[in-house]
């Protein structure tokens, strides 16, 4: 019934703090805060889809392709073709269960501090073991991927439920069970210099 409450940050037009780099929808903060209905998404996806494709066209006739460092398009491939090369190591279906029980059981419907602990712990690990994580063919690299990118979520949304001490929308803490105005704030989370993960606690942007 509610869809992702959170995401990349925008402003109106669907840019993001990447120059060049465009988002709309689920993958953004929204405009719909705490409470985001799947109804409502169909409407936010035609008015910020459109708005994000005027801007994205005037920024594409006005700038050139990025260029990418050959060392970095040289990682990545070697992230990839990794997972096809190990010998050993866990299969992304077998870890994508693991992400899915953890999430279920320790950051559902009803959430406290401690099943959220437990948690990030139990993702933690689990990055750990995806680092090693096998293809046993072409067709699962994506899978690898998508794991790893899962786990990365997964940790930012437990990280913005551990810091959100109140009950807000579909956000539910049962060790603090009321809505506090205090709180009406956006949570963001960033990667610092080290690749260590930030949290921030920002005041709403109002008219």
């Amino acid at each position: 019934m509610h869809h992702m409450m959170g995401g990349y940050a925008i402003n109106e037009w669907g840019e993001t703090g990447v120059k060049g780099l465009f988002a709309v929808g689920e993958v953004t903060t929204s405009v719909h805060g705490a409470n985001r209905l799947g109804g409502n998404s169909l409407a936010e996806g035609q008015v910020f889809g459109r708005r994000a494709g005027i801007r994205s066209a005037e920024y594409a006739s006005k700038n050139q392709a990025a260029q990418i460092e050959p060392q970095i398009i040289d990682a990545e491939v070697q992230h990839i073709e990794a997972f096809r090369r190990r010998q050993a190591g866990p299969a992304p279906a077998e870890v994508l269960e693991r992400i899915k029980a953890v999430m279920w059981n320790d950051v559902g419907i009803i959430r406290d501090a401690a099943h959220l602990e437990n948690a990030l712990r139990e993702i933690k690990q689990l990055q750990l073991e995806a680092q090693n994580l096998v293809a046993a063919d072409s067709q699962q690299v994506q899978a690898c991927l998508e794991v790893q990118d899962m786990l990365k979520t997964a940790e930012v949304i437990v990280l913005a439920a551990l810091e959100r001490k109140e009950s807000r929308g579909a956000h539910y803490r049962a060790d603090y069970p009321q809505m506090d105005q205090a709180w009406e704030k956006n949570i963001r989370i960033r990667k610092d210099k080290d690749g260590k993960l930030v949290v921030r606690v920002t005041d709403l942007v109002k008219d």
